[in-house]
């Protein structure tokens, strides 16, 4: 049997697709399929990763950093001139951090709780102009 899932992004975008594998039904996890062992996605969303680079550090840039980049510039829609404050530092933070810098925004900001902090990632949001 086959299994149709419907959902609708933040972005106002609706999908009604069937999504089954192996007689399995599949279903996008909070809209896009993160956190799935297995997910469905169009080829355009694939990119080939070097066989030696490392699954933890490949997974943060294909996942952390472009959700990042892509929350400020897609979803955000910031452009040059804006003033942003990005709340958190951490690998998707600071992926917001550089697709607003990447954007041109005027002033930008970055909290971050202190016993958390990582001062080395913190320290390159300073080098993209990030308010201390």
């Amino acid at each position: 049997m086959e299994s149709t899932t419907s959902f609708r992004s933040l972005l106002g975008h609706e999908a009604t697709q069937p999504m089954p594998l192996d007689g399995t039904p599949l279903s996008p996890t909070l809209g896009i399929g993160a956190f799935a062992e297995r997910a469905l996605v169009h080829s355009g969303q694939c990119a080939r990763v070097d066989p030696t680079a490392r699954p933890a550090v490949a997974g943060l840039l294909g996942c952390g950093v472009m959700a990042g980049i892509g929350s400020t510039i897609n979803t955000g829609q910031v452009t040059r001139g804006d003033s942003v404050a990005i709340i958190g530092c951490g690998c998707v933070g600071t992926g917001a951090i550089a697709g607003a810098h990447l954007a041109g925004t005027m002033v930008l900001v970055g909290v971050h709780p202190l016993p958390r902090c990582n001062w080395s990632c913190l320290c390159w949001t300073y080098s993209l102009g990030v308010v201390r």
